[in-house]
């Protein structure tokens, strides 16, 4: 699948590409954090960008 605002190669749009990898590594290891402690959201949540900017 390819889009005007996506790389080719990975398919990322063009947004995810240019995070940088320290901010990756740390949303990841807080993510695994949550999990370990129980702490689970619905997938919904996962789209939910209003509470991200908020």
């Amino acid at each position: 699948m390819s889009s005007i605002n996506s790389d080719n190669v990975s398919g990322l749009a063009w947004i995810d590409e240019q995070e940088p990898k320290t901010q990756i590594l740390a949303d990841l290891q807080e993510s695994v954090r949550q999990a370990a402690v129980g702490q689970t959201f619905p997938v919904s949540e996962l789209w939910d960008y209003s509470r991200r900017f908020d």
